[in-house]
């Protein structure tokens, strides 16, 4: 069985805070389970998404799931991740990521349109916009999840 985690990414500059969730589907899109993570002193957008992927990327290993397809509007890290001799300026900071992708054959990166990665930018939103700043791990989708990826 291949699993689907949409990885959802939100900063905000003036407070310094980045945002972070995990959806998790089955083959048939059903949603497993979600996830949500708060990231204090991220300087920089950049920054904040290597944090983000790297928790992404430990917290499905420790699911123990090799099958993964992670999904992302995040373009510069997966073509990063993807065609790193083309990004040489970034390996300082991808080295982690490349470390966690690279143990795990199975897994694969793509790019996700906004509109199908909705829903786990909107728990990820929350933790700027709203400032829910506790981190969970919980089954099923939330309520604000219905009628989105």
């Amino acid at each position: 069985m291949r699993f689907k985690c949409n990885i959802g990414f939100s900063w905000s500059e003036t407070n310094q805070l980045a945002g972070a969730s995990c959806v998790i589907h089955d083959e048939q899109g059903q949603v497993m389970m979600h996830c949500r993570e708060c990231f204090s002193q991220a300087s920089s957008l950049f920054l904040a998404k290597v944090k983000i992927w790297d928790w992404a990327l430990e917290s499905m290993m420790s699911l123990r799931v090799e099958n993964f397809t992670f999904a992302s509007t995040s373009t510069d890290l997966i073509k990063a991740l993807n065609e790193l001799k083309e990004w040489p300026a970034f390996l300082e900071h991808l080295t982690g990521l490349l470390d966690h992708v690279n143990d795990q054959p199975t897994w694969d990166i793509i790019f996700e349109f906004p509109k199908c990665n909705k829903g786990a930018a909107l728990i990820s939103q929350s933790v700027v916009n709203e400032l829910r700043l506790q981190s969970y791990v919980s089954q099923g989708a939330p309520s604000l999840l219905h009628g989105f990826s």
